[in-house]
């Protein structure tokens, strides 16, 4: 999707379109860009009603594409949302005016990257091999389990914020609260680290538990990875088993 001539446009597109976020379509056949009417161009986009109509009648759409200026590549909550509300891979690329980064795609249309060794960036993983401790979990049950776990819109440090997603959000996913004692490999674990900056007792951090006193999760500034549950056992706060409900 993401073919260097493609990439190459995209880029072109965002430095162009500075200090305005660029907008556009991969369509059959390469990158369209389109202009952004949001009122707000700086932080946000919208692409013309009209055209996507027309576009996704003619099955044209293969992704969206906006830049982000200035600040992070991670998506924000609204990108997110968008992602999961349009149905195709949503790309962002970052820019600065002056050059513009690698673009990347997510979406649950493309493969996810390997679960081992992956950096730690807020939100889905991605074509960059890159994602969040959630979205680990969600590769994980879809690699393992063959499951497609409901995603979340979320920005990045919502528990500090007052945010309480994970316990509010994993029982919509098709999970329950089971007991310490009953954990099993396959099962979920929520934890909340001290250094999280988030409320005592609410989970911020999440893993797989596996076979042998080992669980599989991915903190911010560690590469994702399989280690000894030992010294994490004192921060779990919950273990969640899913039980078939909650398909996105």
């Amino acid at each position: 999707m993401l073919l260097p001539s493609v990439a190459n446009a995209i880029r072109d597109d965002a430095i162009e379109r500075y200090p305005h976020e660029a907008c556009g379509l991969i369509v059959d056949g390469g990158y369209r860009p389109y202009r952004n009417l949001h009122p707000q161009p700086e932080t946000a986009f919208k692409i013309s009603p009209q055209a996507w109509v027309a576009a996704s009648r003619r099955g044209e759409i293969r992704a969206v594409v906006h830049s982000h200026v200035n600040g992070s590549v991670e998506p924000s909550a609204a990108d997110i949302l968008g992602q999961i509300d349009s149905g195709v891979p949503w790309v962002i690329v970052l820019t600065d005016g002056e050059v513009a980064g690698d673009p990347w795609a997510w979406g649950d249309g493309l493969e996810p990257p390997p679960l081992i060794g992956r950096q730690f960036r807020h939100g889905p993983s991605g074509t960059d091999g890159k994602g969040d401790c959630y979205a680990l979990i969600r590769d994980w049950y879809r690699r393992e389990r063959g499951v497609l776990l409901k995603d979340f819109a979320r920005d990045n440090d919502w528990w500090a914020d007052g945010g309480d997603l994970y316990r509010q959000g994993f029982a919509e996913a098709g999970f329950r609260q089971v007991a310490p004692h009953e954990a099993e490999p396959g099962d979920v674990f929520l934890a909340s680290l001290p250094a999280g900056g988030g409320r005592p007792g609410v989970p911020h951090h999440g893993g797989i538990v596996l076979d042998n006193s080992l669980i599989l999760h991915h903190l911010p500034g560690r590469y994702s990875r399989r280690e000894p549950v030992g010294r994490w056992r004192k921060f779990v706060t919950h273990f969640l088993r899913y039980e078939g409900e909650g398909r996105a």
